[in-house]
């Protein structure tokens, strides 16, 4: 289970790479870097992914980092850890493509492409990312406060807190 950053609420989202060619690497470090994200490589050992908000890969670096990449769809779960799929578009099948789209990536994106597809992409996913974890925050919040409770009228109470918090009211009920 995971903490939800508050980085991840706020700004300094976190992107890492683990593609082989070495220009697709400096080009989306450039082209994401332009747009504020923190581009980083990926390597398979140690923390690598813990920080980051979305890997993007290519096919031989799924093929060699699939099981990596399942442990931390494992440790992120229930919240979404997308990863986007870069593919060239004459060497990947629809069989690949609906093997993998669902499963371990969240998106694929064949390439050559623009760079207004690639930004688009990235922003949805990081959307369902924060989605995500805005989403596990809020259900911690309401666990944690209903939990609490012990009869019916603290459980009514707890939940008129909770309706007043999440509509922005810092009104104290009963």
């Amino acid at each position: 289970m995971v903490d939800v950053p508050a980085r991840v609420i706020g700004s300094g989202l976190r992107i890492e790479v683990a593609v082989g060619n070495a220009s697709d690497r400096e080009l989306l470090a450039r082209s994401l870097g332009a747009e504020g994200y923190a581009v980083e490589g990926f390597d398979a050992e140690g923390t690598a992914g813990r920080e980051a908000d979305l890997l993007i890969v290519d096919p031989p670096s799924l093929d060699r980092l699939r099981q990596r990449i399942d442990q931390l769809h494992t440790e992120a779960s229930p919240v979404v850890f997308p990863v986007l799929l870069l593919t060239k578009s004459e060497l990947t099948s629809s069989t690949q493509i609906s093997r993998e789209l669902g499963t371990t990536a969240a998106d694929i994106l064949r390439i050559p492409t623009t760079r207004a597809e690639l930004s688009a992409r990235v922003c949805n996913l990081l959307r369902l990312r924060q989605l995500s974890l805005q989403q596990f925050h809020e259900y911690n919040l309401v666990r944690e406060v209903t939990l609490q409770e012990t009869t019916e009228l603290g459980l009514a109470k707890a939940v008129c807190r909770i309706i007043t918090r999440f509509k922005g009211h810092a009104a104290e009920l009963w």
